[in-house]
């Protein structure tokens, strides 16, 4: 679909430079951009959901955690 739209020149100049540098066209970035703010105003980030993995740890043989300064010294601080 065919639209006018009345940008900011220096907001052009960047897109136009973006455009050029990525050998996209400058429609393609105002799509992208418009697209990225619409699905972040929707809420769709807030679905995100961050998960952390779990892996088996333990202590290295020697250390012994209730000794703080010998933990900084271990880790080199």
């Amino acid at each position: 679909m065919r639209t006018t739209l009345n940008l900011d020149a220096d907001l052009m100049r960047v897109v136009g430079k973006r455009a050029a540098e990525t050998r996209r066209s400058v429609s393609s970035i105002v799509e992208s951009a418009l697209r990225e703010f619409l699905r972040h105003e929707s809420g769709a980030i807030s679905s995100y959901e961050l998960r952390w993995p779990v892996v088996e740890g333990g202590v290295q043989s020697g250390v012994n955690l209730r000794d703080r300064n010998a933990l900084l010294e271990r880790m080199g601080n």
